[in-house]
């Protein structure tokens, strides 16, 4: 197991200018855990989820914000060129019918994308299919919306299929067939009979469901444990964490591990972690807490056993998660690192810590704030 002395990062707050962008790194401390390489500014827009792929970045957007004397609301895709990770560079974006566009994720092969509709005016919600044939210049397919209506948090990739969160208690799960790109159709469904869905993830023919308070819920779509399939999805196994509020997980097979996000700002909510390794049996085996905030999206460095969780306004966390996890792991030196920034204001709101989401990419760290952007790490963890 690692042991680090932790050191934590001070980046000086940006104040909200009428440039929404800043490619210039903030200052930080010698010594420290993460070397902060570049920072975009975006001070006129919430940022939302992320996705990075080779020399393009793609953030979305969220609620609204005041800034340059009007509120703005998240109604678009933001695309950045990050081939230089030092000197980040906004480059386009993508508008569309939102308030919100709260995910977005990128298929494998990098051909297309998927951004999803919260508070469109026309009532319609849905998802947006990207043709990245250009990755620098999305141009839009189509937008789906059957079935969507009420709103789409978070989708899930798995070529050729989407599988979607739909907001609102007794919507859960609709998985969407875009084998065809232009005309997409919906061919399956779940719900767990209570709450709420709010995040998908899927992998070797499984999804997991962060739905809400009814638990994390384990369907087979095509893993054949279960004999279910895409169009007919099969519940294996559900469990409901301590403290519910299920947000977000993240499934490590290797280790027969899922890491679970509650999001409760009370409490404030843990990551949660999840022993699958019999999928018909979960049980919870370890937590993870940091005082003052909840965590939000996780990245798991599955070679190296690091976890890269978003902590709100408690920054980013570097979580050593390799051999048995049991118990209070905050308690056991398994935290490598840590990012967060100084600076007035709640979150969100400008100035102050507010992580939304990591990705790890060759060996940098993208990280997504609702106040401030797009930050690249570099992780000082050996």
């Amino acid at each position: 197991m690692r042991r680090l002395i932790l050191i934590p990062i001070l980046l000086l707050a940006a104040g909200c200018g009428d440039d929404p962008t800043d490619s210039g790194p903030a200052p930080v401390e010698e010594d420290t855990t993460f070397t902060v390489v570049g920072e975009g500014l975006l001070t006129n827009r919430y940022t939302s989820d992320l996705w990075v792929r080779g020399d393009i970045a793609y953030t979305g957007t969220w609620g609204g914000r005041s800034a340059v004397g009007q509120t703005l609301f998240g109604d678009r895709l933001h695309v950045w060129d990050v081939s230089s990770p030092d000197a980040l560079e906004l480059i386009g974006d993508v508008t569309v019918d939102a308030r919100t566009v709260n995910d977005v994720k990128v298929s494998a092969d990098g051909s297309w994308a998927v951004i999803t509709h919260e508070g469109s005016d026309d009532g319609l919600n849905g998802i947006t299919l990207l043709d990245l044939g250009n990755p620098a210049s999305p141009t839009v397919i189509t937008r789906f919306t059957d079935g969507l209506e009420s709103g789409v948090h978070n989708v899930w990739i798995d070529d050729p299929y989407i599988y979607v969160a739909v907001d609102g208690s007794g919507q859960g799960l609709r998985v969407v067939d875009a084998s065809n790109r232009e005309s997409p159709v919906l061919v399956g469904s779940f719900y767990a009979g209570s709450s709420f869905l709010h995040d998908v993830y899927v992998r070797d023919g499984l999804a997991f469901l962060s739905h809400w308070d009814a638990g994390l819920v384990v369907l087979d779509v095509g893993n054949g444990i279960m004999g279910g399939s895409p169009e007919h999805p099969v519940e294996v196994s559900r469990i409901a964490t301590s403290g519910g509020q299920v947000h977000n997980a993240w499934y490590w097979p290797d280790a027969g591990y899922v890491f679970v996000g509650e999001e409760d700002f009370n409490t404030p909510g843990r990551m949660h972690v999840v022993d699958v390794s019999d999928l018909s049996s979960p049980v919870e085996v370890a937590t993870f807490a940091v005082p003052g905030a909840p965590p939000h999206n996780f990245w798991l460095d599955e070679e190296q056993a690091i976890l890269y969780a978003a902590w709100y306004g408690r920054g980013l966390r570097a979580i050593d998660v390799s051999g048995e996890l049991v118990g209070a792991l905050h308690e056991q030196g398994r935290e490598l690192g840590s990012l967060e920034y100084s600076g007035p204001g709640p979150c969100p709101g400008s100035g102050a810590t507010c992580t939304w989401a990591p990705q790890l990419v060759d060996g940098l760290v993208y990280v997504s704030d609702m106040n401030r952007g797009l930050l690249v790490l570099r992780p000082e963890l050996q």
